[in-house]
């Protein structure tokens, strides 16, 4: 009779201890799931600017460059990196938006301004030349009409 009570309650304990076993077990892997990884932004543009053409150590194997002369999958090396720079593109864009719409714009005033006057407003050095508006940079004169 001591027996069976002893193992009766061995197997109770051992039955309790894997379903608490299970359980957390269960509730782990839950976490794991509701847990969101976030790659840093640096390592996702390194992804993502590598994701079809991969970096020149990679390349240098004899399947490899025997596909990118031919063409057989993966691809055409010039067709990868377009698609890799286009990746990159819509990547820069889309953190680009995220970033302008982070939070509120800040808007600071401008400095002081210790001049009362523009530069335009004074006459031109050069004599007998009229000065376009909008060709500050180009030095050449207009033609006589």
């Amino acid at each position: 009779m001591k027996l069976l009570l002893k193992s009766s309650a061995i197997l109770f304990g051992l039955m309790a201890a894997s379903v608490v076993g299970i359980t957390s077990a269960i509730a782990s892997e839950q976490d794991e799931e509701d847990r969101i990884w976030v790659e840093p932004i640096p390592e996702e543009f390194i992804d993502r600017f590598f994701s079809r053409d991969k970096d020149y150590y990679r390349n240098r194997s004899i399947p490899r460059q025997a596909s990118s002369l031919f063409g057989f999958p993966p691809s055409f090396v010039e067709l990868e990196m377009d698609a890799d720079g286009k990746a990159l593109n819509e990547f820069t864009h889309y953190m680009m938006q995220r970033q302008a719409n982070s939070g509120p714009i800040i808007r600071t005033p401008d400095l002081i301004n210790p001049y009362q006057d523009s530069l335009l407003s004074y006459p031109s050095d050069q004599t007998g030349v009229r000065p376009v508006r909008g060709s500050e940079l180009v030095f050449e004169s207009l033609p006589a009409r």
